[in-house]
């Protein structure tokens, strides 16, 4: 027995979007206008990227969204050491509130 442990986590076309969004320039967009804040586990650009990409898998609420990552491969879609339960909704709400500042 090892100690490697293989999960499968479903991705769909996760990945072309996200290569799409990088292609537009989006996050780095976002990273020139909003600052990161030292404590902050993400970016708000990375929180733009998620909510972009909830939307365009067809799923429509901003809502529990660490729930939905969860279930799907988070560095491959957000990056190395990205976590699922960094996107709580607490920390979407502040992204959507620096932007709208």
């Amino acid at each position: 027995m090892s100690d490697l442990e293989i999960k499968s986590a479903p991705v769909a076309h996760l990945p072309v979007l996200r290569a799409l969004i990088d292609e537009l320039g989006i996050p780095e967009i976002m990273d020139e206008r909003a600052l990161r804040h030292p404590l902050a586990r993400v970016s708000d650009a990375d929180c733009v990227v998620t909510m972009m990409l909830n939307v365009l898998c067809g799923r429509v609420a901003l809502f529990r969204m660490d729930e939905w990552l969860g279930r799907t491969d988070v560095e491959l879609l957000l990056g190395p050491g990205r976590v699922a339960a960094a996107f709580d909704d607490n920390r979407l709400a502040a992204a959507l509130d620096h932007i709208d500042a």
